[in-house]
């Protein structure tokens, strides 16, 4: 009975298959099934892509508006008055949003110290923020010795002594060319890649790959020009290296994102003819 009962579910099986319809909704399933999954894949890369393009456009804003301008040496800039036994206050004029010091003693071994000192604005500040009051700063030496207080316009011009003895010759604060550096190995790197996607024509798989790795930098030369334009030095170079990287890392993800889409679309225009 068993073995009468199975014949007779092939024999409707067998029938069912025969009907019209039946065998080619059955080869059909199939390649509708991938385009719905790839349909889906596309949806969910699509917002990615734009979540990390509006995260980049928001790291960008920032760059430009939190740029350091730093400001010329003028009367009023910048002061200082002794504090304590060796202390110095710094106060700033109030053009002056942001500041910074380094303190070190005499390189040729004298009982003083130098403080170099910074001041800058920025697109921020001057049209968005709404800080009230001059900004100042505490110097405190290691050891009660007396202080040189040195502006560095950080402009090309000669850094000027603003306390302390004036027996002080002004130098030039030249700025950092790393970026640079890092610059043109990106673009040698985005050289390379392109090269070896020439000689790669005959093995697609390999190609592929030569393209996801080309497009980090170019997603680095791209972010150097949003936050230091066409230059290559930096006055401040740990803050722009730092935003290069990590916007540069931003856009990377996007542009992947948009190479796997423009792939599933190919994929889909494919499996549709």
């Amino acid at each position: 009975m068993h073995q009468t009962g199975g014949c007779e579910t092939c024999r409707r099986e067998y029938e069912q298959a025969k009907e019209p319809g039946r065998a080619e909704e059955k080869t059909d399933a199939a390649p509708l099934l991938k385009l719905r999954k790839k349909m889906a894949a596309k949806k969910i890369q699509t917002v990615l892509l734009t979540a990390v393009f509006v995260a980049a456009l928001l790291v960008s804003a920032f760059a430009v508006l939190d740029a350091p301008i730093y400001l010329p040496y003028s009367e009023g800039l910048v002061a200082a008055e002794p504090v304590g036994d060796g202390g110095l206050r710094i106060t700033f004029g109030e053009e002056v949003t942001e500041c910074d010091y380094t303190i070190y003693p005499d390189p040729e071994g004298g009982s003083f110290y130098y403080c170099d000192v910074q001041a800058w604005t920025s697109l921020w500040d001057r049209w968005l923020s709404d800080r009230s009051g001059k900004l100042s700063c505490m110097v405190s030496p290691s050891e009660p010795y007396p202080v040189k207080a040195v502006y560095v316009p950080n402009d090309g011009s000669e850094t000027v002594c603003f306390y302390g003895d004036t027996d002080y010759e002004g130098s030039i604060v030249l700025p950092r060319l790393s970026l640079g550096y890092y610059l043109f190995l990106a673009a040698a790197a985005l050289a390379g890649t392109a090269v070896v996607w020439l000689l790669t024509k005959k093995n697609a798989g390999l190609r592929v790959w030569v393209e996801r790795v080309g497009l980090y930098p170019a997603a680095y030369i791209v972010s150097h020009c949003i936050v230091s334009g066409f230059g290559t030095t930096s006055y401040s170079l740990p803050r722009d290296f730092f935003l290069i990287v990590f916007l540069s890392l931003l856009l990377y993800g996007g542009l992947l994102l948009a190479y796997g889409i423009w792939r599933l679309r190919q994929e889909m225009k494919e499996i549709n003819q």
